[in-house]
């Protein structure tokens, strides 16, 4: 069984720096209203039910074993008119977070494409060996869906990146309105021997957040680089994680220990 660490990112989905901005005064409050990866088939048993023919399938099961809905952390609207507007939140807060995080990717794009964002939730997996990490469309959502995923996959034995919710609006005329819990997209995790994962949570500390961000500014120094290659370079880096990671369950017990136990 493969272990898979992951933890909701608030600093590692920001840049260098940006520790001063008033954003990270409200921004803690997050890994609190992240939720937990749940397993697909859990999550789909629970909103269709037992009796539904697909549950028992054995293509079914093979397909979505490993596989995670990421939900939505809050309740809110977005519209966009030459830019994202949000609305329909139940704090200012919230407002505010959307605002700062959210990247408008239009730019990026030919012109007259659809409209292209990336927004919370932020999340960070990991792994101490090959696992490659897919990032899935929605199966089976009901009508008047109005976003569509963009996939990708990666190996996060090899190089750590925050996860985030990047999608294409299917209909820039209409409104995507989401309710805290609702599911976002799906994450698969693929070892390399093809078995199951187990997700352990950590804590987004210096180190991991160091790991992270060295992964993603390589692209800034040493652009168009193929994975093989950013896989390559990163390795020194996330050595020194897993060895950090490593002594601190490694740390000595006190000798005088057992003396003192009640």
């Amino acid at each position: 069984m493969a272990k898979v660490y992951w933890t909701p990112s608030v600093k590692a989905s920001t840049s260098p720096g940006d520790e001063d901005h008033f954003i990270f005064k409200i921004t803690p409050g997050l890994e609190a209203v992240y939720g937990e990866p749940v397993p697909f088939i859990k999550y789909f048993i629970e909103q269709r039910g037992k009796e539904d023919s697909f549950v028992g399938c054995p293509a079914v099961l093979e397909f979505y074993k490993n596989m995670f809905v990421i939900q939505a952390p809050f309740k809110f609207t977005v519209e966009y008119t030459n830019k994202p507007v949000f609305s329909n939140t139940q704090h200012p807060a919230t407002l505010d977070v959307l605002k700062y995080t959210t990247i408008d990717r239009v730019l990026e794009q030919p012109k007259g494409s659809k409209p292209l964002l990336s927004l919370v939730p932020f999340y960070i997996f990991y792994a101490n060996e090959d696992v490659n990490m897919e990032i899935h469309e929605l199966y089976f959502t009901p009508p008047g869906h109005n976003f569509s995923n963009i996939p990708g996959t990666f190996n996060i034995g090899k190089w750590i990146r925050p996860m985030d919710w990047t999608f294409e609006i299917k209909d820039p005329s209409k409104p995507i309105s989401v309710e805290r819990g609702d599911a976002l997209l799906l994450v698969k995790f693929v070892p390399k021997d093809g078995s199951k994962v187990e997700l352990e949570r950590v804590l987004e500390d210096e180190h991991l957040t160091r790991a992270v961000r060295a992964c993603t500014n390589i692209k800034y120094y040493l652009p168009k680089l193929t994975f093989r290659k950013m896989y390559e370079i990163a390795e020194p880096v996330l050595k020194l994680l897993r060895l950090k990671k490593h002594s601190e369950k490694e740390q000595p017990k006190c000798p005088f220990s057992k003396i003192f136990k009640k």
